[in-house]
């Protein structure tokens, strides 16, 4: 099964824990393909790290008036479908803040287009993204856009301080799953959604791999 991570900016040197989960899905069959909206702010100097620049897209490198072209391309075959996405982008916009807010998700607007063209290529079946903002809408409304259904992974605190201004319970309630880190977050999580809803919601911790790390030498 191919399966599709879309994240805001990946590799960064915090992001290990993804790196981590990547591998791990391949370990076990899956295939993914990756999707950043932009590349790292700072030179990689992780081997690890810079091998995941190598397998990953990025979608703003291809410029904006190819990501527009795509989009109004959709809208020719799919009139309803993108102006019905084009309403809920503008709706998100609007709880965002201002013409700013709705002018930004009228750009991961298009930026979802790219994705679900991208998804439909590669027979992607399923998305998931990290952290409840730009990726998971991203992710929301290429779904909404017809693609693939998501998951995304909501780590805090910035989601838990902003809900509304996130639309975090619309994206909840369109998910597949959503996955919060701790017990707490999870709790956060249901805070947003109705009870119908709590049960698509998991925790998944953020761990480690031991065998990455040698035993401690006993203090003599």
């Amino acid at each position: 099964m191919r399966i599709a991570y879309v994240l805001n900016t990946y590799p960064q040197p915090s992001h290990s824990f993804i790196r981590r989960e990547l591998h791990a899905l391949e370990r076990q069959g899956f295939t993914v393909t990756r999707l950043a909206m932009r590349g790292p702010d700072m030179a990689l100097v992780d081997p690890g790290d810079r091998a995941e620049a190598e397998r990953t897209e990025y979608v703003l490198d291809r410029g904006m008036p190819a990501l527009l072209g795509g989009l109004f391309g959709l809208a020719l075959r799919r009139p309803a479908l993108v102006l019905h996405a084009a309403a809920r982008a503008w709706r998100m916009g609007a709880r965002a803040g201002g013409l700013s807010g709705r002018l930004r998700h009228l750009v991961y607007l298009a930026e979802a287009a790219h994705v679900r063209a991208r998804c439909a290529a590669e027979d992607v079946r399923h998305i998931h993204a990290h952290f409840g903002t730009n990726a998971a809408a991203v992710a929301h409304l290429c779904h909404a856009l017809g693609g693939p259904g998501y998951s995304f992974t909501v780590h805090g605190p910035e989601e838990f301080d902003a809900p509304r201004a996130l639309s975090l319970g619309e994206k909840i309630a369109a998910s597949r799953f959503t996955v919060g880190v701790s017990s707490f977050g999870r709790s956060q999580l249901c805070r947003w959604v109705d009870h119908a809803d709590w049960p698509k919601i998991h925790v998944v911790h953020c761990g480690i791999e031991y065998s990455r790390f040698t035993d401690a030498i006993p203090t003599p």
